[in-house]
C-alpha cells in the first residue's frame, strides 16, 4: 500500500468573512474546507497559472487582432466586389466592341476600345489591393500564431450581405448578361 506524504498541522486564524467565503466556495467545488484552501494555495504556485494582468492582455491581444482580421476582410470583400464589378464592366464594353468591329462603325470602336483600357488598368490596380489585403490577413494570421493565440480555422469570411451593400443597378443585369453568355443562352 502507499503511503500518503504526510503534512504538518498548521493552526490558521483567518477573519470570520473569509472563512464564510471559503468554505461557501468549497461546497460549490464539493471538496473540504482543507482542500479548497490547499487548492487556492497550490495555484498561487503554479508556472501554468497567469496573473489577471496577463489573462487581460492577452484578451485584449486578441481582440485588437479579431478586430484587424474583421477590417481586413471586410475590405477584400469590398476590393473582390469592386473586381467583380469590373469584370462585368469589361465583359460588357468588350461586347460592345465586337459589335462596333462587326459594324465598322470607328468612333463606337475607338469609344470601346478606351473603355476596355481603362477597365483594365482598374483590374490590375484591384489585383495589386486584393494581393495586398491577402498578404496583410497572412500575416496577421502568422502573427497570432507566434503569439500563441488560437488557430482560425473556422473563420468565415464576412456574410454575402456586403455584396448587397455596394451594388448597385446596373449589376444585376450585368450580371445576367454574363451567366448567360457563359451558359451559352
Amino acid at each position: 500500500m502507499e503511503e500518503k506524504p504526510r503534512t504538518t498541522p498548521y493552526p490558521l486564524r483567518m477573519p470570520d468573512e473569509l472563512r464564510a467565503q471559503l468554505e461557501e466556495s468549497a461546497k460549490r467545488g464539493a471538496r473540504s474546507l482543507h482542500a479548497e484552501i490547499i487548492a487556492r494555495l497550490e495555484s498561487t504556485f503554479s508556472t501554468t497559472t497567469a496573473s489577471p494582468a496577463v489573462d487581460l492582455s492577452r484578451t485584449v491581444q486578441e481582440l485588437e487582432s479579431l478586430q484587424q482580421l474583421g477590417t481586413l476582410n471586410y475590405e477584400l470583400q469590398r476590393a473582390n466586389y469592386r473586381m467583380d464589378t469590373a469584370k462585368l464592366q469589361f465583359s460588357s464594353a468588350y461586347a460592345v466592341l465586337q459589335k462596333a468591329l462587326a459594324l465598322g462603325d470607328k468612333d463606337e470602336q475607338e469609344d470601346a476600345s478606351e473603355k476596355c483600357s481603362e477597365l483594365q488598368v482598374k483590374m490590375n490596380e484591384l489585383r495589386a489591393e486584393i494581393a495586398q489585403l491577402e498578404e496583410q490577413i497572412g500575416r496577421v494570421h502568422f502573427d497570432r500564431k507566434l503569439n500563441g493565440l488560437k488557430e482560425l480555422r473556422d473563420v468565415q469570411p464576412i456574410s454575402t450581405s456586403v455584396e448587397v451593400r455596394f451594388e448597385d443597378a446596373a449589376v444585376p443585369s450585368l450580371k445576367k448578361q454574363v451567366s448567360k453568355k457563359a451558359s451559352g443562352h
